[in-house]
């Protein structure tokens, strides 16, 4: 009878141990599912209340300083306020469109934080 531990050892040594595994794949995807509903299950009630997020939606008020929050750099991470007022051209400045964006980064982060523990620590951390 085969040794079950040696044969998985020996599978996370294989350099196709890259690859992920269907059930993998499927553990992956049910996480960001329920991740992605859990961060979006009351999105009705979602709104912009914080100073940081303020700034990071209100570029368009902003015409005389060239259509940018003065020091926006301080509390902005890069991209992210031109991100939001591209949204909110697009769909208007509605409540969904102000918050989309950090939806979206915080959705994405759940994959993002996967694939770092898969790549620093092994498929079974991922």
């Amino acid at each position: 009878m085969p040794n079950r531990n040696a044969e998985a050892v020996s599978r996370l040594d294989h350099p196709d141990s890259r690859i992920p595994s269907r059930l993998e794949v499927a553990l992956w995807v049910a996480v960001f599912v329920v991740g992605v509903g859990l961060r979006c299950a009351r999105a009705q009630r979602v709104a912009v209340e914080h100073f940081d997020e303020g700034v990071y939606v209100s570029n368009l008020w902003f015409a005389e300083e060239g259509y940018r929050y003065p020091d926006a750099h301080f509390y902005a991470p890069p991209f992210f306020p031109w991100l939001n007022e591209w949204v909110i051209v697009l769909f208007g400045p509605t409540r969904w469109a102000c918050m989309s964006v950090s939806l979206a980064a915080g959705s994405a982060t759940i994959l993002l934080m996967g694939w770092v523990a898969r790549k620093w620590f092994g498929p079974e951390a991922g």
